[in-house]
């Protein structure tokens, strides 16, 4: 049989900072000079632009408006009703199938 061989691996810890974000002694001038630089600090609010460059995302659509909100809502019960006959016309009943705490239990 196949001696098993002990193997044996080192764990370093990486971390620059300590918990209380000061520079930890066991780092080296080297590995500080090549860690990524942080963040500049946060600019006030009003200050920033609306859209900035780095994000390409548009800004937000208004938000619908009450007519549009009650044509969504008609809409979503009319489909509820729709779904339910096709499955009341295939011999089955929509509370059968309905997902209900015990039902997700058994």
């Amino acid at each position: 049989m196949a001696e098993k061989k002990q193997e044996s691996f080192i764990v370093t810890d990486r971390r620059l900072f300590t918990s209380e974000g000061e520079l930890r002694k066991e780092v080296s001038e080297e590995e500080v000079s090549s860690a990524p630089p942080s963040p500049p600090p946060a600019k006030e609010p009003a200050a920033m632009p609306k859209q900035t460059a780095a994000t390409d995302e548009p800004p937000m659509s208004p938000a619908p408006s009450a007519s549009e909100q009650q044509e969504q809502a008609d809409a979503y019960r009319k489909s509820s009703k729709d779904l339910e006959a096709r499955v009341e016309r295939s011999g089955h009943s929509a509370e059968e199938l309905e997902m209900t705490f015990e039902r997700f239990m058994d």
